[in-house]
């Protein structure tokens, strides 16, 4: 559990609650906010699992989709990323989806990914596909597409996705114009990015 510069003393009190019901929890503090991409890559580095699984803080996804990562990782996949068909955009205000349907056409025309729906916020890897989540650099939001891409690129990184479902009274967050428009400059400096193996 990562605490991306949080200053709110509840946030640390809530951890050690958890703490309290799951003793394997490890609880980090970043002195400052960095985003969603700085925070995961510092839990990331470690975690010292087999397998790696993460999701969004407020678990939106079903467990049935988290156990069909951990079941495609069990079955000899490196990295595994969850899919949004269109069952799981009927649950989605109109403005993000139509955000989300145009991003992953993008995708499919420029970069021609092994899957074009890098966004999805359940991913699970192994630790060859851990190796590949470090070499990200992207802070933020973007550092999904940029994993994905890296992942697609690479020869020994074997890639598997599992469709996932939302659960009931999931509430979206409203994404600021100011975080698109820092995002809009992370997918093109991903975009031109030399292709790296």
């Amino acid at each position: 559990m990562v605490n991306d510069g949080s200053l709110e003393g509840s946030v640390k009190q809530h951890a050690n609650r958890i703490s309290k019901k799951i003793e394997s929890l490890q609880y980090l503090e970043l002195a400052e906010n960095c985003g969603k991409g700085a925070a995961l890559r510092a839990g990331v580095e470690q975690a010292s699992s087999e397998y790696i699984i993460f999701t969004d803080v407020d678990f939106p996804y079903t467990v049935e989709s988290i156990s069909g990562i951990y079941h495609q990782l069990r079955e000899g996949a490196n990295v595994v990323i969850g899919t949004r068909d269109n069952h799981y955009y009927d649950s989605v205000p109109s403005f993000r989806k139509s955000l989300s349907k145009a991003f992953r056409w993008t995708l499919k025309i420029l970069l021609r990914l092994d899957s074009n729906d890098t966004q999805c916020g359940l991913k699970g890897f192994d630790q060859e596909g851990k190796k590949r989540f470090l070499e990200t650099t992207i802070n933020r939001f973007l550092f999904d597409l940029e994993f994905v891409l890296y992942c697609s690129r690479s020869s020994t990184t074997k890639l598997s996705t599992v469709d996932v479902q939302l659960n009931e009274g999931v509430v979206f967050s409203k994404m600021p114009i100011s975080i698109l428009m820092k995002e809009g400059w992370n997918f093109i400096k991903i975009l031109f990015r030399p292709s790296r193996k």
